[in-house]
């Protein structure tokens, strides 16, 4: 069973931002004033909006949950390249050390960033459907669960970790980590958990 991560970084928002999508896929479902009549929508909509604000406040809008902005990478133009030079070097090296055999000719700007990010994150929304195919299955009979076993380890073999490192960096060059107690004492970050709430109204 899934639970809050106790320490809280860039991915941690975009991973909200992505299951909000999932959860909430019509946009016309995004706003305020339709959230509120869900306590579990209205509480992911206010973990997004304050973790926006820490990590892209370039996108942030007060009331408003900028998933799209987000997801499409609205904030990387915004930015100085600069901000961005370390990763470069990083996305330089796996290019090179890779059997690509391709030259660099020209050096990164925002554009060829944004791809790579909107890219992989389509990647990440696949690869969550996979992570997350038994989400749902708390208990089964004998002859139902070979499936959620067989499943279920070849999902805890799959590493992802460069994958969320890449995407987590461009959200936030700084890598900052964050506890969630921090949070709560100087953003008023909401103490409940998502996941728990979601099990008692299951």
């Amino acid at each position: 069973m899934r639970s809050e991560p106790t320490e809280i970084s860039g991915i941690t928002l975009l991973n909200k931002v992505l299951e909000f999508k999932s959860k909430i896929s019509d946009p016309s479902k995004w706003k305020l004033k339709d959230i509120k009549r869900n306590e579990i929508n209205l509480l992911r909509f206010k973990q997004i909006q304050i973790l926006t604000k820490i990590f892209v406040p370039e996108v942030f809008i007060p009331n408003e949950i900028v998933i799209d902005q987000i997801i499409e990478g609205d904030f990387i133009s915004m930015r100085e390249k600069s901000l961005y030079k370390n990763l470069f070097l990083e996305m330089d090296k796996v290019i090179t050390t890779s059997h690509a055999f391709l030259k660099k000719h020209k050096e990164w700007d925002a554009n060829d960033l944004c791809f790579n990010y909107r890219d992989l994150i389509k990647y990440k929304t696949s690869l969550n459907v996979l992570l997350n195919f038994n989400d749902g299955i708390f208990e089964t009979s004998y002859p139902f669960c070979y499936s959620t076993i067989v499943s279920g380890d070849i999902s805890k073999n799959i590493q992802y970790e460069s994958l969320d490192h890449f995407l987590s960096t461009v959200i936030d060059p700084e890598k900052r980590i964050f506890s969630k107690n921090q949070l709560i004492m100087d953003y008023n970050y909401p103490k409940e958990d998502v996941y728990d709430l979601e099990l008692d109204n299951f």
